[in-house]
């Protein structure tokens, strides 16, 4: 299947904007992958071509970040991410397309909100979320970046408790979503999802990332990332309000 010339540039765009927030800033911004593809083709092959493009990100964010990362919160997230990361796999292929594109569409504005509330939890957090609500934040977290690769949300509502310093924060959150999207490589090729032909769209990707991974590694140190976001959720809140225009009157 061929996807076209504007697919491939806004694709583009949408990589090299997810390897700057994962490497330079950890703002979470791959969310935006899969809701910005899904206006052109299925959300699913939308997650199996970003998936080794997440990855190879955090490969690279891995090294990066190697002494700046807290090991407490990865004991607890991990085991309850990969209970989510099975739901998501049982339940994968249950969802038709415009359910897909729905429900993404509420997770762009859930993000917004609640980085709208990332002030109000910075200033009310002394201690970590206890263990359990951890767990919980973790499976949520395990289930959403398996079907749409919007992990995110819960995943920064934990860290942001645990009031990290800026550098300690990205390297804990490169840490957290490395080891997620790790184990959703296994169920991901058992699903299909990792066919030759989304391989081949991600490889064709691959230069968008990279150009991505260098720029963000570059911003990190030198350019505060408040103006950066703000755009980049407006973009957001767009493309949710695009996909849930689009699919509420097939499903209502």
């Amino acid at each position: 299947m061929e996807y076209g010339l504007t697919f491939f540039i806004v694709a583009g765009v949408i990589v090299v904007l997810t390897g700057i927030s994962k490497a330079g800033f950890g703002a979470g911004l791959e969310m935006m992958a899969v809701p910005t593809m899904a206006l052109f083709i299925a959300p699913q092959v939308a997650a199996g071509i970003m998936l080794p493009i997440l990855v190879t990100i955090d490969m690279a964010n891995l090294w990066r970040y190697r002494k700046t990362w807290r090991g407490k919160v990865l004991k607890i997230m991990w085991p309850a991410a990969a209970i989510g990361i099975g739901a998501g796999a049982a339940t994968f292929h249950l969802l038709n397309a415009d359910v897909f594109r729905f429900g993404l569409g509420i997770l762009c504005f859930i993000f917004i909100v609640h980085r709208l509330a990332q002030h109000v939890l910075n200033k009310v957090a002394t201690e970590g979320l206890p263990n359990w609500l951890v767990a919980i934040l973790g499976a949520m977290g395990g289930f959403t970046s398996f079907v749409a690769h919007a992990g995110s949300p819960p995943v920064k509502m934990v860290l942001l408790s645990e009031n990290l310093p800026p550098k300690e924060f990205v390297g804990t959150n490169s840490y957290l979503m490395a080891g997620i999207n790790g184990m959703k490589l296994v169920p991901y090729f058992w699903l299909g999802q990792l066919s030759v032909q989304n391989l081949t769209t991600s490889l064709q990707l691959a230069p968008f990332m990279v150009v991505g991974i260098a720029v963000g590694f570059w911003l990190n140190s030198r350019v505060s990332a408040d103006v950066f976001t703000k755009l980049i959720f407006a973009a957001l809140a767009i493309i949710g309000a695009k996909l849930i225009w689009d699919s509420a009157p097939l499903l209502f």
